[in-house]
């Protein structure tokens, strides 16, 4: 397989961007995730069409704690939709997922480029394919997280940085412009997510490990340009040099939702595949023979995550390309250095394909089986929250509707709604609900979720709201309600 005439770069970032843009298909426009709603989307909509909601990091009462330039990204591209008068959310948000698809073919060419420095373009062809096919990454290259985002400026610091530390014959100017790029890469990813650009340190303790004095040199001036621009954009925005990077360390660090020490070896199982794990574990001891940066940035940046308590797993994400290097490395160096007869070479690759298969398959069988399933069996857990993301955008078609309230669950915001109407949250007490719905009389639609473990269930729903309110459409675990009567209730 790994010797196969089609087996070409092209070819794998073409296979990559179509495995991700039925990805994008499956998905739909449905996901919902509230960091990436309310830290990208929610912001850039809002100084787009001239309505909306802030949240609170994003009020300058608090000082801010996120970064403009993501968000100030995404309203540049919602302006140019409005612009060519294209007016609906989900076309928005296909067309957003489609731009980070594309921008995982730069993770995936980036790790075929470091592969080959490292070992050659055998291993680095199969590094490029598992990188390609495996779903847990193609779902983590459509999310819209700063952690995501970075990785394929990680990637990139990385491939530079080994560029300049690798060939002893690049002449001075060749020096500076890698190192250059390497540290600007790096300031990309600061800008993305702070917390991740961790690696700094290991990949500017590489180049002086390797005497690339030049080339660290200008590493170092890569990153402060771009640090620099960050703190400008902070000032204008904030009135303080970089302050969202500093209100944000704040804020992750006074967190009080720490976890174990070792959640994130049980994240790292997850999205290496139990089944799989035993098998990358056996090749990943063999990658040691040949230790190289990528080890050590993968060993520092999981170290000093797990020192700090706050812990989600898109915050370790950033690690998994390096797996998708280090374990062909250590496959072909065990199979080139091993003792085993022929016959069992052969047995033992077939059991490696194997299992490989038995993992990669149900990574993309439940999102298709998931649009048939009901609460709370739908999985993985784009699908489980479509159906709510679904009802605020029918809800926004109705021309009609004047004001909505979300029952048992904080709402979605106003990026998926697109009308300028009031939005309430009824939580799931009887007299709290009964209280909003007749102190707003502009609120005549009402989106509840059933299935869930709050008081209220569906028939005291409509013993409240009674005649007057009829289900204008029943989704999945979603109903949506509408008021029929312009009265008082």
């Amino acid at each position: 397989m790994i010797d196969s005439k089609y087996l070409t770069l092209r070819n794998i970032l073409l296979l990559s961007l179509f495995l991700r843009s039925i990805m994008i298909f499956v998905m739909g426009g449905g996901y919902l995730h509230p960091d990436a709603q309310w830290q990208y989307l929610e912001p850039a909509f809002k100084y787009a069409k001239g309505f909306g909601a802030l949240p609170w990091e994003f009020n300058s009462q608090f000082g801010g704690a996120r970064s403009w330039i993501i968000p100030g990204c995404i309203y540049i591209l919602l302006k140019c939709f409005l612009f060519l008068k294209i007016d609906d959310p989900f076309l928005w948000i296909y067309t957003l997922r489609f731009f980070l698809a594309l921008l995982s073919l730069v993770s995936i060419y980036s790790i075929f480029h470091i592969t080959k420095i490292l070992d050659n373009e055998r291993t680095a062809y199969l590094a490029a394919l598992y990188a390609a096919v495996w779903g847990f990454f193609a779902f983590f290259n459509l999310q819209l997280h700063g952690e995501m985002i970075a990785i394929a400026f990680v990637l990139l610091a990385h491939l530079f940085c080994l560029k300049a530390s690798s060939y002893p014959d690049h002449p001075r100017l060749k020096q500076l412009y890698l190192g250059m790029m390497s540290g600007i890469s790096l300031g990309f990813v600061f800008v993305a997510k702070y917390h991740v650009a961790v690696f700094g340190f290991t990949l500017l303790g590489y180049l002086l490990f390797k005497k690339k004095y030049v080339s660290a040199f200008m590493f170092c001036i890569g990153v402060m340009m771009v640090i620099l621009i960050q703190g400008i954009v902070d000032y204008f925005t904030w009135h303080k040099f970089l302050a969202s990077f500093f209100n944000y360390y704040h804020d992750v660090t006074g967190e009080d939702t720490a976890k174990p020490f070792y959640t994130y070896i049980g994240y790292t199982v997850k999205i290496l595949s139990p089944i799989l794990f035993p098998c990358i574990l056996f090749y990943f001891y063999h990658s040691f023979k040949k230790l190289n940066l990528i080890h050590f940035s993968l060993v520092l940046y999981f170290i000093i995550h797990s020192l700090v308590g706050h812990k989600l797993l898109r915050y370790i994400s950033p690690i998994t390309p390096f797996f998708f290097i280090l374990i062909p490395i250590g496959y072909f160096y065990f199979f080139k250095n091993t003792l085993l007869s022929e016959t069992a070479q052969i047995r033992l690759k077939k059991l490696t394909y194997s299992l490989f298969f038995i993992a990669l398959i149900p990574q993309y069988i439940p999102p298709f089986l998931s649009p048939f399933l009901n609460y709370p069996y739908q999985y993985p857990h784009w699908t489980k929250n479509s159906e709510l993301v679904k009802a605020t955008y029918i809800v926004g078609k109705q021309q009609d509707s004047t004001g909505v309230m979300y029952i048992n669950r904080d709402d979605t915001g106003y990026f998926y709604l697109n009308k300028n109407i009031p939005i309430y949250t009824g939580g799931s007490e009887k007299q709290t609900i009964k209280t909003l719905i007749n102190i707003h009389l502009n609120l005549n639609y009402i989106v509840y979720k059933k299935n869930e473990k709050d008081p209220i269930t569906t028939q005291d729903l409509k013993d409240i709201l009674n005649e007057h309110w009829e289900i204008f459409k029943e989704m999945k675990e979603h109903i949506i309600f509408r008021k029929t009567v312009k009265v008082s209730l």
